[in-house]
């Protein structure tokens, strides 16, 4: 799924609370020489009524058994590819480590629209391998905290503000580009490559979601940047409500 349906969805999932929630994959290496196979099922809990954090809302999942492939198992090198797949329902996935400060890292999971964070992944007994995962959105870590210093600095800087933007980035200069390329380029400095659902992005969309909605029609960052109503002051906004948010979460996580 991609676009404005994809970017539609994500603020959907986004906005519905849920309760906790863990996946849990067995999968079967027995004769299969290029990847592994097998079925997750999920502890899928009623939503409470009231409102929750954005880390303790979940990722769509749907209901009953869901099948699963995976290119390797836990022996063989990261990042480990795959998808989820039920009737229609497809998702491809990725689960690769996320390094922390003072030498610790995190095993994350990311699909096309959220970061989920791997609870375990290893080889059983009889060639059976292990897959646990929470749906509920990964929190923030100093990676996004630094992400976000980094596209606030940026934004502060810039001489001159695209506002007819699009999401190919490599095309734009030092001194002109739009909130999306400011936060592409973020990403990618800090991670290593760009994760369409880095937690960094996925809190800025929760801000802009909730304080400019009537800004929205389909991809968030896009229309928000391109948006005639939207100043550069509102996007210093939302780029520091969004990273006083991750350095809670962060703190949270400590």
């Amino acid at each position: 799924m991609h676009g404005r349906a994809f970017a539609l969805l994500i603020l959907l999932c986004t906005a519905v609370p849920s309760a906790a929630q863990t996946v849990r994959c067995e999968l079967d290496v027995h004769g299969l020489s290029y990847g592994l196979t097998g079925s997750c099922i999920s502890d899928r809990a009623d939503a409470p009524a009231q409102a929750q954090s954005r880390i303790e809302r979940s990722r769509y999942w749907p209901a009953g058994t869901v099948s699963v492939f995976l290119v390797g198992g836990p022996a063989s090198l990261s990042p480990w590819g795959g998808y989820f797949y039920q009737g229609t329902w497809n998702d491809p996935f990725q689960v690769d480590w996320e390094p922390l400060p003072t030498n610790r890292r995190r095993l994350v999971l990311r699909t096309s629209g959220a970061a989920l964070v791997v609870q375990d992944w290893r080889e059983g007994t009889g060639d059976k391998v292990s897959l646990v995962f929470r749906l509920n959105y990964a929190p923030a870590t100093t990676n996004d905290v630094a992400i976000l210093e980094s596209a606030l600095k940026r934004i502060s800087s810039l001489q001159g503000w695209d506002r007819n933007a699009d999401q190919d980035c490599r095309n734009d200069d030092q001194e002109r580009t739009s909130l999306f390329c400011v936060l592409w380029a973020a990403v990618e400095s800090q991670m290593g490559r760009y994760h369409h659902a880095q937690p960094a992005m996925d809190l800025v969309r929760s801000v802009i979601a909730e304080r400019w909605r009537d800004r929205l029609s389909g991809h968030m960052l896009m229309d928000f940047n391109n948006h005639p109503s939207t100043t550069a002051a509102d996007m210093r906004t939302a780029l520091e409500a969004a990273l006083a948010m991750a350095r809670s979460e962060t703190a949270l996580g400590k």
